[in-house]
């Protein structure tokens, strides 16, 4: 395993192959507090879900999701 540090072209195509499928497709979070996500209101104690895989898939988030970035 001590060998996986010395492989940084191997950690990159992985971290891109997680950023492109996700583990988890869906996130369930608890709002501790109130508040406000642009035009939606959020109150103490409710049910947030996020979707990495939405997010990322999204041509709104990204022009090209398949298409190399080179600044991260």
């Amino acid at each position: 395993m001590e060998n996986l540090t010395q492989t940084p072209y191997l950690q990159r195509v992985l971290h891109e192959g997680f950023r492109l499928y996700p583990a988890f497709p869906m996130y369930f979070r608890t709002a501790v507090a109130a508040d406000q996500f642009g035009p939606y209101g959020i109150p103490a104690g409710g049910r947030v879900v996020v979707s990495p895989y939405a997010t990322q898939a999204s041509a709104v988030a990204s022009v090209s999701r398949c298409r190399w970035q080179a600044h991260g």
